[in-house]
């Protein structure tokens, strides 16, 4: 009963830390209207209680500056962050663990077309 009680206050801070962020990437992030449905996707879809509000400074990898650089890998590999890891990582988020990842990011429902949308968003955070 007490592991039931802390998860759903766990949910509660975890939505209410979503419910409060607000809507601009960074002050320094400029978002095309694509970047901007992005980070409406990724709001509302709780990926800043891990990832950070606007992708940053989270429990989770941040997501500025990761399009297109190197990620290391938990098994030795690394891989280029780009559309097709990204699809994976959401898709399948244990088909690759980065190097030194201590959380499991949990599966979602979102769509092709959300997933489109989180990556043109995080392909802006340079």
């Amino acid at each position: 009963m007490r592991r039931v009680a802390g998860a759903a206050i766990l949910i509660g801070v975890l939505g209410t830390a979503v419910a409060c962020s607000d809507d601009r990437a960074s002050p320094d992030t400029a978002l095309t209207p694509a970047g901007q449905h992005g980070y409406e996707v990724a709001r509302d879809n709780g990926c800043f209680a891990c990832h950070g509000d606007g992708g940053m400074n989270g429990v989770a990898a941040t997501w500025k500056g990761l399009y297109g650089s190197q990620v290391a890998l938990g098994d030795g590999t690394s891989v280029t962050a780009d559309e097709a890891y990204l699809t994976e990582s959401i898709t399948a988020p244990s088909a690759k663990i980065s190097a030194g990842a201590t959380l499991a990011m949990p599966a979602n429902r979102l769509d092709a077309e959300q997933i489109a949308a989180v990556i043109d968003y995080i392909e802006e955070l340079r």
